[in-house]
Formats: C-alpha cells, sequence, structure tokens
C-alpha cells in the first residue's frame, strides 16, 4: 500500500496527514521505490490539488499515480481533468464502483477522456474474467492482487482474526497460476 489515503489512513486532509505522507514519500524515495501511489480528497471528496501537487512533485523522479481515492469523487471526468492539469501522469480506478467488473463502462469512458494524456489503470477486482472486457476497452494498465486462499492444516476455536468471515485456518496470497493466466491474456489480446 502506498501512503495516503488506505485503509487506517483516513480521508481528511488534515496537516498532519498531509505531512505524514510527505514523510512516507521521502523514505520511499530513499530506500529506491520506483513509484508511488498518493493522493488527497477535499472533505467535500473533490481532489485536493494543492496536496495533490506536493505530493506528485515530491515523486517526479518515479512513477506517481493517484490511488482508488478516485473512486469516491463525485464528478470523475472534472477530476482526471484536474489531475491531469497537475501532471499526474495515472489514475488507479474501478469506475466509481465496488469493482472493475461493476465499474467497466466508466472505465471505457475515462480512458477515452482521458486520450492518451493520463493513463487509466484498471484496479479493484481485477480477474482473468473480466480482463478481456477491459483491454476491449482500451486499458493497458492494470492493477490486481490476484489473490487465492490458503487452507492450512489446523482447527482451533480461538479466534484471533477480527473478521468473523474469515477463518482461522486461511490466509490470502497472491496466485501465480491467475498472474500466468492474465499474462497469457493480455499477451494474446496483444497480437489480435
Amino acid at each position: 500500500r502506498g501512503p495516503g489515503i488506505g485503509r487506517g489512513i483516513g480521508l481528511g486532509p488534515g496537516i498532519g496527514r498531509s505531512v505524514l505522507m510527505q514523510l512516507d514519500i521521502a523514505a520511499s524515495l530513499e530506500l529506491g521505490v520506483d513509484g508511488i501511489v498518493s493522493g488527497v480528497l477535499n472533505k467535500d471528496l473533490t481532489i485536493d490539488e494543492e496536496r495533490t501537487l506536493i505530493l506528485a512533485e515530491m515523486s517526479r523522479d518515479v512513477d506517481f499515480t493517484f490511488h482508488r481515492a478516485f473512486d469516491l469523487v463525485p464528478d470523475q471526468f472534472t477530476a482526471l481533468e484536474k489531475l491531469s492539469d497537475l501532471g499526474v501522469p495515472r489514475v488507479l480506478t474501478s469506475g466509481g464502483e465496488q469493482d472493475v467488473t461493476v465499474g467497466s463502462k466508466q472505465i471505457g469512458d475515462l480512458i477515452k477522456r482521458a486520450a492518451g494524456e493520463i493513463q487509466i489503470m484498471a484496479g479493484g477486482g481485477l480477474n482473468t474474467q473480466n480482463l478481456e472486457t477491459l483491454l476491449e476497452l482500451g486499458c493497458k494498465e492494470f492493477h490486481t492482487t490476484a489473490k487465492e486462499w490458503i487452507a492450512q492444516d489446523f482447527k482451533s476455536e480461538v479466534r484471533m482474526n477480527a473478521q468473523v468471515e474469515i477463518p482461522e485456518n486461511r490466509y490470502m496470497q497472491a496466485s501465480a497460476a491467475e498472474i500466468q493466466s492474465m499474462i497469457d491474456i493480455i499477451a494474446s489480446y496483444d497480437k489480435e
């Protein structure tokens, strides 16, 4: 997870959070990362242009992506133009929906509107079942967890996981087979 609005960070553009994001980016750059995923929204869920510009400028020597907070903005087309004007090269989005399947039409509309000025990276529920649809819409960049659940061979009555729907004897990891299938789908689509 890149620094910025994310699980546990919150939406508010408070000065403390903004400074923390800047410190996280500086530390990440010092460690030699290839890219930063970040961004800030105002309380009304519009792009906080001032703070996002600071983060994007800090990240100018690596790839910068405005993260899925973009999916919360009320007018994605206006937000896309603002981000493009700020020099943000890429936006990660599920099309303003819970996942890319539901948001695929909006992702296609965003790609058309962006007209190559800013890249649209589809992410959120991306898998082999919906990848081809996104390719047909013109999407060229993707983000996926490609997750699979792995069962462990034990049973326990003790709950250590706060999320009841996740059994204690299972964990999630990236699936090499799912990733390879996605690579194959993209490669075969590129040949067409």
